[in-house]
Formats: structure tokens, C-alpha cells, sequence
């Protein structure tokens, strides 16, 4: 694969890492359903914005708000692609925020609401036997 590829030239030639976080930016730009960039974003986020022993982790806490509005655009965009759906269930494994709705959308068409909160949310269902 070549972003296999890409990741060994990087590691091995010491490249700048945010420069390649920054091109995961242009390609998911490009074309919300590139899920490779997706994915090779998620293991450059910790690269760029490493916690340290003295970091409070704001810079990662920031960085992490900034990724979850970038796959909020994607979700308005299209959301029936499962690309930016991944990379969201692998940021509500990051993050460790108080619950909030980040995003909203509806189909009045199939009566349909979307609420995208910034962490996972346990549903139960209620089935009403009138």
C-alpha cells in the first residue's frame, strides 16, 4: 500500500511530521472518503501534539477540538461515508472532555435526526406498547 509506503520514507528519512499532517489535510480536503488519510492522520495527531510530563495536555485537548469540527464537515458533507465515521469513534477514544453536542443534523424526508456528541453515548430504546 502506499501509505505504507509514505509512513517508512517519512520515519526513515526524519521528515517533519506536521508538514505530513498538514498534507493529510489536503487530501481529505480533496475527498472526504479517503480513508487512508484519515487513518494516517490519526497516527501523526499524537506525533504533532505529544503530551508531556509538564504538559497540562491543553495543546492535545485544542488539537482534539479542531479534528472533531474537521470530521463534523465531513459528516454534513456526506454523511453516509464510514471514512470520517472511523476517525470520529477513534477521537471519542482520545478525548476526555465533558459530554457535548457538536453537531446536529436532520432528514425530514426519512424523519431522521443526527446528533454527533464529542464522546461515546450509551442509547437505550424505548419501545412504547399503546
Amino acid at each position: 500500500h502506499c501509505w505504507d509506503y509514505r509512513r517508512f520514507v517519512i520515519r526513515h528519512c526524519q521528515l517533519d511530521t506536521t508538514e505530513e499532517f498538514d498534507f493529510t489535510f489536503k487530501k481529505i480536503a480533496d475527498n472526504f472518503s479517503n480513508y487512508s488519510a484519515w487513518h494516517y492522520r490519526s497516527k501523526l495527531l499524537p506525533l504533532v501534539h505529544p503530551a508531556g510530563p509538564t504538559d497540562s495536555g491543553r495543546a492535545l485537548r485544542d488539537a482534539l477540538d479542531r479534528e472533531f469540527e474537521l470530521v463534523q464537515n465531513a459528516f454534513f458533507t456526506d454523511p453516509a461515508d464510514q471514512s470520517a465515521w472511523f476517525y470520529h469513534q477513534w477521537l471519542l477514544g482520545k478525548a476526555n472532555h465533558e459530554m457535548k453536542i457538536v453537531g446536529v443534523s436532520t432528514n425530514r424526508g426519512r424523519r431522521e435526526v443526527f446528533i454527533v456528541f464529542n464522546q461515546p453515548v450509551l442509547v437505550w430504546e424505548q419501545i412504547n406498547k399503546s
